[in-house]
């Protein structure tokens, strides 16, 4: 894969795991098989009624994507609020705006 491919890959990841926080279903393999696994993840969320497909949501992750690449600017991002680990791309999903990682959301015991 190329590092743009890659890129994009975490980002269509990071943006189906943000459909329910209930299944986990980003894949790390660098390869397109990391995406079916999990378009088939998005898939069975959707089908179950779990949650609903947010295009505009993937379409302002994509342009913020394009726009950091236009201007070399960093990556965007946020730090856990729990184990303070830096997470590319990553959007608040608290109500005071910060970020709980999958992990820590998993496991808040780590």
């Amino acid at each position: 894969m190329t590092r743009d491919r890659n890129q994009l890959s975490a980002l269509i990841k990071q943006w189906a795991q943000s459909h329910s926080a209930n299944w986990q279903i980003d894949n790390p393999d660098l390869t397109d098989q990391g995406m079916q696994s999990a378009s088939h993840a998005l898939d069975w969320v959707l089908k179950q009624g779990y949650a609903n497909l947010d295009l505009l949501s993937l379409l302002n992750i994509l342009e913020k994507f394009l726009q950091n690449k236009k201007n070399q600017g960093a990556t965007d991002g946020m730090f856990c609020k729990n184990c303070k680990q830096f997470i590319s791309f990553a959007e608040p999903n608290q109500p005071d705006g910060s970020l709980i990682c999958y992990t820590c959301r998993q496991n808040p015991y780590i």
